[in-house]
């Protein structure tokens, strides 16, 4: 995921340890993020198949996977309270994260 601009920094140290060598998901306030996650190479056939079936439902192949749910907390940034994977998607997003970040 690429629109995600305030990653923690210990993501992927945090992903990494809570695998066990499966597929490690982020979670936060109750809330699966498939996309900021680690999905080894030795479950590319898995994903195949699901693609050639066009089950494409990432939260369904993570339940098949048995993925493990890594939580984050809430961040704190200038006083103001945020999920940590908070997505950019449109001009009030950008918006909101350019005050995040002190830009006007």
């Amino acid at each position: 995921s690429t629109d995600v601009p305030f990653l923690p920094a210990d993501l992927v140290v945090k992903l990494d340890a809570a695998r066990k060598g499966g597929v490690a998901i982020a979670t936060s306030a109750g809330r699966r993020h498939p996309t900021i996650a680690i999905w080894p190479v030795s479950v590319r056939d898995v994903i195949a198949e699901a693609l050639d079936l066009r089950t494409l439902s990432a939260n369904a192949l993570a339940d098949r996977l048995n993925a493990v749910a890594v939580p984050f907390p809430m961040r704190n940034i200038d006083k103001h309270v945020i999920d940590p994977f908070f997505n950019v998607n449109t001009p009030d997003d950008l918006a909101i994260a350019h005050t995040l970040i002190g830009k006007s």
